[in-house]
Order: C-alpha cells, then sequence, then structure tokens
C-alpha cells in the first residue's frame, strides 16, 4: 500500500484499521486539535469553529473502527495478522502525516504555538500509542513496533521536508518563506542542532540570492552541487534526501518489472517485500 491505499484498497477490516483505527483514532487529535489552536493565534476565527465541529463526528468514527477489533478478536483467522496490519498502515499514515503536518503548522503560521514535536508525542505516542491501543491490549492488540522510529520522525522530518519544498517551490508554481530571524532562534531554542543542520543552509541560500529572482540562483542547484539527490518514497510518496536528512530516512531502491522503487526505511521496505 501507498499512502491513503489502506482507506478503500483491501478487505473491510484492513480499511477500518487504517482509516478508522489509525487515520482517525491516532491523526485527527494531533491535525483538528492542533489545528484550531494555531489557526487562533494567526487570527483566523473560523477554522477553529469548523474544525471543532468536525472533531464530534471524528469520535464516532474512531469507536466505529474500536468495535471491528473486537467483533474479530475471536476470530484466529483474521485475528492473526491484526497486528502486522496495524503496524503497516501506522507506518504508511505517519510516514505522510508527521511531516507534512509539523511543516504546515510551524513553517506555515508566522506565529508559533506550541513545537510539533510536543503535539506529536502527546497525542500520538501517548494517548492513542500507549491508552487507546493499550485498551485494546486485552484483545491481542500491541503498539505498532515502528511508534518508536516514528518518534525521530516527528522531531525532525517536517524540517527536512521543508527544506526540500522550499528548494523546490520555484518549479511547482507555489511560494515559500525562508524563516526569519525570530522564527530560526524559535526553532532553535525548541529543537537544537536545527540551526546547525537547517538554519545555516538557509543563511547560503539567502546570501546566494534565493529570495530574488533576478539572482538566477535556485536553491536546488545547492541539493545538485552538493551531490545530495532527492527521491520519492515510493510508501508516503514523500521528498526524501537520505544524504542530508536528520528524520529516519535512509535510502533503499528496490527494482520490480523493470522499474525502480525508492523507500526511506525498513518498514516501507519490509512491506513492499511482504
Amino acid at each position: 500500500r501507498v499512502f491513503s491505499d489502506g482507506f478503500i484498497s483491501g478487505d473491510a477490516v484492513e480499511c477500518s484499521i487504517n482509516l478508522q483505527l489509525v487515520g482517525e483514532a491516532c491523526f485527527t487529535n494531533p491535525l483538528i486539535v492542533a489545528v484550531t489552536e494555531w489557526a487562533s493565534a494567526n487570527g483566523d476565527e473560523m477554522t477553529p469553529t469548523v474544525f471543532l465541529s468536525i472533531e464530534t463526528d471524528e469520535l464516532r468514527h474512531m469507536a466505529n473502527g474500536y468495535q471491528t477489533v473486537v467483533s474479530i478478536a475471536n476470530d484466529e483467522a483474521a485475528s492473526k495478522y491484526l497486528n502486522t496490519d496495524l503496524n503497516n498502515a501506522f507506518w504508511t499514515q505517519q510516514k505522510y502525516f508527521t511531516p507534512v503536518l509539523g511543516m504546515m503548522f510551524e513553517y506555515g503560521s508566522h506565529f508559533k504555538v506550541e513545537p510539533w514535536v510536543k503535539t506529536w508525542n502527546r497525542w500520538v505516542y501517548e494517548d492513542w500509542g500507549g491508552i487507546w491501543i493499550g485498551r485494546l491490549g486485552k484483545y491481542g492488540v500491541e503498539s505498532p513496533r515502528s511508534l518508536r522510529d516514528a518518534k525521530k520522525d516527528a522531531y525532525w522530518a517536517h524540517h527536512d521536508l521543508f527544506l526540500i519544498a522550499y528548494a523546490l517551490w520555484p518549479t511547482g508554481f507555489f511560494r515559500l518563506s525562508l524563516p526569519t530571524p525570530e522564527e530560526a532562534e524559535w526553532y532553535e531554542a525548541n529543537y537544537p542542532g536545527w540551526y546547525d543542520m537547517y538554519g545555516k543552509v538557509y543563511d547560503e541560500w539567502r546570501a546566494r540570492g534565493c529570495e530574488d529572482p533576478n539572482s538566477g540562483f535556485l536553491p536546488l542547484q545547492w541539493f545538485i552541487e552538493n551531490n545530495h539527490p532527492i527521491y520519492i518514497d515510493r510508501v508516503s510518496q514523500v521528498p526524501f534526501c537520505p544524504s542530508y536528512c536528520k528524520g529516519e530516512s535512509t535510502l533503499r531502491v528496490l527494482e520490480y518489472n523493470g522499474k525502480k522503487h525508492s523507500f526511506s526505511d525498513q518498514w516501507g521496505e519490509r512491506m513492499w517485500l511482504s
């Protein structure tokens, strides 16, 4: 599966695990609760009203996912695949949601609220992976084995993604802005080591005129000049640069029917091979 495939492909149980047990029970809290807070802090009064209403409906969907697991708990033929399907569903979705949501919140807002890593840790790692899945433990359900690796993505993956997104934006018909000095201080305070990995690169790009179209410099050139190729992860469909990143990304390339497919981690590769 690639990201979102599990919502509409496979049998009813697999779809429920992907959509209701993971997509809605795991990621709608950090998405909806956090987006209302960030939107309000940046002067958006409509989004909090709409999204808080949406969240009430998501609660019903979460309950459906819980009951799906309970309904197959005593079916040995189905339950023996449950933890594997849950791990696959979680990793496929977190590999997209974790960097994309973090980038949208922190790099898409001028006024900062809570660091994304803290939001993710509270709602995904503690609330969902600990409490929510813990309630299903009596039915043989275990927290995804990949949850620990996902914590590293929660800390750095959205910074990795923005570096690539900014480098690509002139070719993609959308506009991004480099972090201001005040924002850079906020990133470094909440993610120690941010400047040495990302901030100094942005300073170099700014010095070379990336904000002035007349300079002729595109940040994408920096990746080419420094031999940092960019790939697209086959599972999450998110671009990654394995030679310049701090998230959970290491390049694996597999060939199938004469075509090469790139993967950014062992979990995605394992799903493909199985």
